[in-house]
């Protein structure tokens, strides 16, 4: 990826760029250049943070829209101690003890859609493997859109790009923790599944 020139155009929409626009008309031209210097570099800082978080293109090597059946033979058989394939049926693939830069990821869901297209993925570790899960999606994915905390024990990070959606939760288990990545069209499918479930629970006779 290319550097591009930060222009004063780009500047000026950051928050940072903003404090620095307005202590510049403030203090005119007897502004420090200490002061302008610092100011630039902590907004040069926060740009760069923002560009290395890259929107994912699949899972490994596999890029999305990869068919059920590529995916079957060339992960599925070869790489998991186990697997359940159930996307003929339209359902989801399943792999059991997987591998990733020596990461053990207990259970790995693969989501097709539209039918036999790859466009998500779940995976579940043991709670005690977090750390190590959080550092690996951090170095993949950037630092993320929301951070939060549930009761004040259980981290959960968001990030939100303009094809995909990803949730990092410390605590999705009683002893895991897990890591789900969702393309467009999967999350336009939970969407419609939610509308009909209230629109079901409205429902009376």
């Amino acid at each position: 990826m290319g550097s591009n020139p930060i222009g004063r155009e780009r500047i000026a929409e950051h928050p940072w760029g903003r404090a620095f626009e307005e202590h510049r008309n403030a203090s005119g031209s007897t502004e420090t250049l200490v002061v302008k210097r610092a100011l630039i570099a902590a907004l040069l800082v926060g740009l760069a943070s923002t560009a290395r978080a890259e929107e994912p293109k699949g899972f490994a090597e596999f890029p999305w829209g990869t068919t059920a059946e590529a995916l079957r033979e060339n992960l599925l058989t070869k790489r998991c101690q186990s697997y359940i394939d159930y996307s003929r049926a339209g359902g989801s693939s399943h792999c059991g003890k997987y591998l990733v830069e020596g990461l053990s990821v207990a259970h790995l869901r693969f989501d097709f859609e539209p039918e036999n297209s790859l466009a998500g993925y779940y995976m579940v570790v043991a709670r005690h493997s977090y750390p190590t899960l959080r550092t690996l999606t951090l170095q993949k994915f950037g630092q993320p859109t929301v951070r939060s905390s549930l009761f004040g024990f259980s981290e959960q990070l968001f990030w939100d790009w303009d094809g995909a959606q990803a949730v990092l939760i410390q605590r999705c288990g009683y002893e895991t923790s897990c890591l789900e990545v969702k393309t467009l069209p999967l999350i336009r499918k939970s969407e419609q599944e939610a509308a009909r479930q209230r629109r079901d629970l409205r429902q009376s006779f």
